[in-house]
């Protein structure tokens, strides 16, 4: 995907986050495609059981040097909200667009079952505007169960965004 020169190659996508045993919700992406400023995606959400309490959300960007070389990352932005219920349901949000897709709709309480997205999308207009090409960017979104704190959803998102040359 490209914007002013700017362009993002996505090589990660992971939703599952190996290692962590009883997650309650799996993100599995089945294809994505970058069409000018958005980023498309299908992809199922599996809940395993109901989540009846409000989750809360975090999410951690880290930016390094380079994919190789991940001792070189450092905390770029960190955000938590204990409000994810409220988050999912706004129209001003960056993933909207995604929540809006999903089949059957995704709300709290979240019901066990299997949802579906297809050709979701997010807008990375405003994300491409900043200083962000030359760095290997890595984001890690969690969700944890809001009355015991246990995670219940882990989603990790690898990406570099490079200044692209018109030559």
């Amino acid at each position: 995907m490209q914007i002013g020169g700017k362009q993002a190659h996505f090589d990660r996508f992971d939703g599952m986050c190996r290692g962590y045993k009883n997650i309650k919700i799996l993100f599995n992406y089945y294809g994505w495609q970058n069409i000018g400023n958005k980023l498309y995606m299908n992809s199922t959400i599996t809940v395993k059981e109901d989540i009846t309490s409000p989750p809360t959300l975090t999410l951690n960007i880290k930016r390094c040097r380079s994919k190789e070389n991940l001792d070189t990352c450092e905390d770029f932005y960190s955000f938590t909200s204990k409000q994810y219920c409220k988050l999912i349901q706004s129209d001003s949000e960056l993933w909207n667009p995604f929540f809006a897709t999903i089949e059957p709709k995704w709300r709290c309480p979240i019901k066990k079952g299997v949802y579906k997205s297809i050709n979701s999308s997010f807008d990375v207009t405003a994300i491409l505007l900043f200083p962000v090409d030359g760095w290997f960017w890595r984001v890690r979104g969690d969700m944890f169960d809001g009355q015991t704190g246990k995670r219940i959803m882990c989603v990790i998102v690898e990406a570099k965004v490079m200044f692209k040359s018109s030559a």
